[in-house]
């Protein structure tokens, strides 16, 4: 059993890879599109820092740097659908703009796409540098692949004289709207599956999900205010080490247009602003203006 569970996370890597370099392109064909890469979308209060030696404090005492671990979520369902269907010969568009049979991230049967055996087995690989880290907050996205990446990669967190909150906040939510395995369930259901995880950030927003609309794919202009306005929370918290777990999509809007990248060489959509593979840890360093939040 174990030689075949190797196997097949060897085989979902690969297909990983595939599908990562395919959204990649889609996304990011359709930011140029729109023009989502021009700057406009940034968000004046914080920027990633990759120079190591600046000091977590401006020496103005004007920004505050803080240390964000950045996680996609292991495999989902959705994901393993997907990587059926195109290797199978279906092609179909990820962006949500694809109403048709041909697109997996449609059907009924993977709303809120739970994670994998090989999406566990992704989340658990993390442990060993998710030790290593020292997280004092761990916010999720509130969908269901997001919440048990961070409670398996972070187990460590959630009991004893380590533990620290898990908050789940809409702001890390994946881009809503359209396809089912990005429906996020009601709070009640969530509340019940996983106890431990504080939602009161989502209480607000109301017991349905906000942004499902069968017909209509979140705007890209309201995706990144809703990131912008999660970075702003996080900004206005007193945690210096953060870990985020969350999705692709959103991690890549993030990292191409509300996020500016200083000192960055490579291209959008490569170096630090590159797609998230399926478990993939990414630490960054982020520069908060606190005249800003």
């Amino acid at each position: 059993m174990s030689a075949l569970l190797d196997s097949g996370a060897a085989a979902a890597h690969e297909a990983a890879l595939r599908s990562a370099q395919h959204e990649a392109a889609e996304y990011l064909a359709r930011f140029r599109q729109i023009g989502l890469l021009d700057g406009h979308a940034l968000w004046a209060g914080g920027t990633v820092v990759e120079d190591p030696s600046v000091p977590g404090t401006d020496g103005d005492g004007e920004g505050i740097v803080r240390t964000i671990h950045f996680v996609r979520h292991g495999q989902g369902f959705h994901n393993l659908l997907a990587d059926v269907y195109r290797a199978n010969g279906k092609s179909f568009s990820s962006l949500g703009d694809d109403f048709s049979d041909s697109c997996p991230y449609r059907r009924h049967e993977i709303r809120d796409a739970p994670l994998t055996e090989i999406g566990r087995q992704q989340a658990m690989v993390l442990r060993p540098a998710a030790r290593a880290l020292r997280p004092e907050l761990v916010v999720v996205s509130p969908l269901s692949r997001a919440v048990q990446t961070a409670l398996l990669a972070f187990d460590h967190l959630r009991d004893g004289p380590e533990a620290v909150p898990f908050v789940a906040h809409g702001g890390v939510q994946e881009q809503g709207g359209v396809q089912r395995c990005d429906h996020r369930r009601p709070i009640a259901e969530i509340a019940r599956e996983f106890p431990s995880l504080d939602l009161s950030a989502l209480a607000p927003l109301g017991e349905a999900d906000p942004l499902w609309n069968e017909t209509k794919r979140e705007p890209y202009a309201a995706l990144c205010a809703r990131a912008r306005a999660f970075f702003e929370w996080l900004g206005q918290r007193p945690e210096r080490e953060v870990a985020v777990v969350g999705h692709s999509a959103w991690l890549f809007t993030v990292l191409n247009a509300v996020l500016a990248v200083e000192g960055e060489a490579a291209p959008h959509g490569e170096g630090a602003r590159r797609w998230f593979l399926t478990g993939e840890l990414r630490t960054l360093r982020v520069r908060f203006r606190t005249s800003e939040l």
